[in-house]
């Protein structure tokens, strides 16, 4: 009677356990169904998720010229950290010195009026005018040769790809870290124009100004441009200039589009940047004496250059 009594109780406990098991498994599918995620757009994906992690439901919408030609984000074998104009904006990223704040394993580093960019630890210790960095630089499938001229505003930035390892194959020699492109808004045949204004903390102000549009039916232009100025927050109190952190940045590029038909394109683009920042320097003899200089790093840009594009059937020369 008692090894009877122990076989029910058994039984209605296995019972009790599958119906625990069982309900708990329904009620798991009818949270998932009911907490499923719509499809995502390109733009929302990359303003909520790391510029490195992309979903896949975004990538299919994403196309990049990583390997020098229109492809499926998903598609390549590749490490890339994708930037779109709406992604920048939200993170109030206004230049490529920041740039580091929104992608995974980019570090900027400067000295003076170089700046030189290190990722996934590779970088190069030698700043100069004739020492171009080992991480390429692409405006536009123009390569930017000095490391003075990395620093820039974006302006009518449409696209920054980040490629993560050598890129030396695609990208030459000096690309044996990454490579960065870069890629402009291309003259539109209608018109469209957009600007902004603001006004801050220590006299901070900013200005930016795009437009574009038809010249005739084959000639399009863009003429965009940017300006920042501010006294800054610094106080030097051995000179006594109350504006010691002064700084002033403009960036104006101008472009001119001729495309005679659906398969051939010529671009015109012309870039003008002026900086003006503080650069202090201690120079320290003895612990009860110091001299302090207010120098000025000024920096002058200015590059003109001309890109076409040719389709010939599913090739494009470029």
């Amino acid at each position: 009677m008692s090894m009877k009594k122990n076989w029910m109780s058994a039984g209605a406990s296995a019972v009790v356990l599958l119906a625990g098991i069982g309900g708990g498994t329904a009620q798991a599918q009818t949270a998932a169904d009911n907490t499923a995620t719509p499809p995502v757009s390109s733009d929302t994906a990359q303003s909520d998720a790391p510029a490195a992690s992309v979903t896949s439901q975004s990538e299919d919408d994403i196309v990049v010229t990583a390997q020098r030609r229109p492809e499926q984000l998903i598609d390549i074998p590749l490490s890339v950290a994708v930037l779109t104009p709406q992604r920048l904006e939200a993170a109030g990223i206004k230049s490529t010195m920041e740039l580091a704040a929104v992608t995974p394993g980019l570090t900027i580093q400067t000295l003076g009026a170089f700046s030189e960019p290190l990722l996934r630890g590779v970088s190069t210790t030698i700043s100069g005018v004739s020492n171009p960095s080992n991480i390429a630089l692409y405006i536009d499938g123009v390569y930017v040769t000095a490391q003075d001229s990395y620093d820039f505003d974006f302006v009518d930035v449409d696209q920054i790809q980040v490629l993560k390892g050598p890129q030396g194959t695609l990208y030459g020699r000096n690309a044996t870290g990454s490579a960065i492109l870069v890629t402009t808004k291309r003259p539109s045949f209608e018109w469209s124009a957009k600007g902004s204004l603001s006004y801050g903390n220590f006299n901070t102000s900013r200005g930016q100004l795009y437009l574009s549009g038809p010249i005739s039916d084959t000639v399009a232009f863009s003429a965009a441009g940017q300006f920042r100025n501010s006294d800054g927050y610094i106080t030097n109190i051995t000179t006594g200039n109350k504006k010691a952190g002064k700084n002033h940045r403009e960036t104006i590029r101008g472009k001119l589009l001729f495309q005679p038909n659906d398969t051939m394109r010529f671009t015109l683009s012309a870039d003008h940047i002026n900086l003006r920042e503080p650069w202090e320097v201690n120079m320290t003899f003895d612990p009860r004496y110091s001299m302090n200089y207010d120098i000025a790093n000024r920096r002058y840009t200015r590059k003109i250059a001309m890109t076409s594009h040719l389709t010939l059937g599913r090739t494009t020369l470029s």
